[in-house]
């Protein structure tokens, strides 16, 4: 597929989407290709996850203060944050004293799949569901989604697909990038916690890319701010923020130059991500322009 200063590989099997984010928080989709094609959405799977945990502290049945371990500080906002101290992987567990930890809470942002886990686990115990069913009726069966399911075998050990469990289409993506900035499942306030970012300052390693001194997350999304390198554009704005996937996938929503891209591909996130993925971003800006 040719752009004006690059072309996609035709070997690369892929499908995106942009367009434009109206005042109201509709959406209008400017190009889209293979739309329906679906593919594993790795960690962009989080954004589901934090969506689903904001809508459950919204009804009242859990709280963002919440320890989920009863007593080893480890609270739901760190968790969505990545700033538990959790070690990146493990074994999910709510008894504190099984989880491996690497820091305190609040001191480094250390990217943690197992967090996710946790945090799915005591949704589970709050809400009385299982987290996959919950996510459904909460985010993807109101949002319209057609092919948005969870996978059973992209979930961790002992996990449930908190981190990493969905499969989507384009379609799919271009509904939830609608859920994350117009009050469709969480109001206003809410996602606004999804969109800045909490405890900015802190230091960390941004999978892929390396040490970032400021690694700028909200409750549930990355936030771009000024990291080099990155996976989106040099012309996406600071206040940028979404998730990419080790399955070859992304989001983001830029709120100043009210844009959004979504992409899912069948090849595994690796250099030819890092080389396309900035440059594809900087053109779905300059369409604006």
């Amino acid at each position: 597929m040719k752009f004006d200063d690059f072309v996609i590989d035709e070997e690369l099997d892929f499908a995106f989407a942009y367009g434009s984010i109206n005042l109201d928080g509709t959406l209008r989709v400017e190009f889209s290709y293979r739309e329906q094609y679906v593919a594993p959405l790795a960690s962009v799977t989080k954004l589901f996850s934090a969506i689903a945990t904001l809508l459950a502290v919204e009804d009242g049945s859990i709280s963002l203060d919440d320890d989920v371990t009863l007593g080893d500080s480890i609270e739901v906002r760190t968790l969505l944050s990545h700033v538990s101290g959790l070690a990146p992987d493990g074994v999910p567990t709510l008894n504190g004293k099984e989880l491996p930890r690497l820091g305190n809470s609040g001191n480094r942002r250390i990217y943690s799949n197992l967090g996710y886990e946790v945090l799915a686990l005591y949704l589970e115990e709050s809400v009385r569901m299982s987290f996959a069913d919950y996510v459904t009726e909460a985010i993807i069966s109101p949002c319209g989604m057609r092919a948005a399911s969870f996978s059973k075998e992209l979930f961790i050990p002992e996990g449930r697909g908190a981190a990493t469990g969905l499969i989507a289409s384009v379609e799919d993506l271009v509904f939830l990038v609608e859920a994350m900035v117009a009050p469709m499942v969480l109001s206003y306030s809410a996602l606004e916690l999804l969109a800045k970012p909490f405890l900015p300052g802190i230091p960390g390693v941004l999978p892929g890319f390396g040490l970032m001194k400021d690694n700028q997350w909200s409750l549930g999304a990355e936030v771009r701010d000024s990291k080099t390198p990155h996976w989106s554009g040099t012309l996406n704005s600071p206040s940028t923020f979404g998730h990419f996937g080790r399955s070859g996938s992304l989001v983001w929503i830029d709120p100043e130059n009210k844009r959004f891209l979504v992409f899912v591909s069948g090849k595994n996130f690796g250099k030819w991500a890092m080389e396309l993925w900035p440059r594809l971003s900087n053109w779905v800006i300059q369409q604006s322009l």
